[in-house]
């Protein structure tokens, strides 16, 4: 087949909601429990379901940290990325400044 078929363990990790390493543990211990040996690519086409049955259920008796929702904002163009960008880098040097100015005025500096 010429589609790419994601990685057991990137599966896991979409279905499940958890890290792609805690997918990763969850899909060596399920490849363990079914006897597949590190490495058996043909073993484990054949076996793939089983592989991804055997981790949720390793993952129910003993469940992963979920990961937090991601913050989906909006989808910005390039060009209003790159605008953001910059008045939050404006932002923090003027506040930066500010910042300057007041300490200086606590310790009794007024500027000219």
């Amino acid at each position: 087949s010429s589609k790419k078929t994601a990685t057991v363990e990137a599966e896991l990790s979409k279905k499940l909601n958890i890290s792609w390493a805690d997918a990763r543990d969850l899909a060596s211990y399920a490849r363990g429990r079914l006897g597949i040996i590190p490495g058996d690519k043909a073993a484990e086409k054949v076996q793939r379901e089983a592989i991804l049955e055997a981790a949720i259920e390793a993952d129910r008796q003993s469940p992963k940290k979920r990961n937090p929702p991601k913050k989906k904002g909006p989808k910005l163009s390039p060009e209003e990325r790159a605008r953001q960008a910059k008045i939050e880098k404006s932002g923090k040097k003027m506040s930066a400044l500010w910042d300057g100015v007041q300490r200086n005025a606590r310790y009794g500096y007024v500027p000219p």
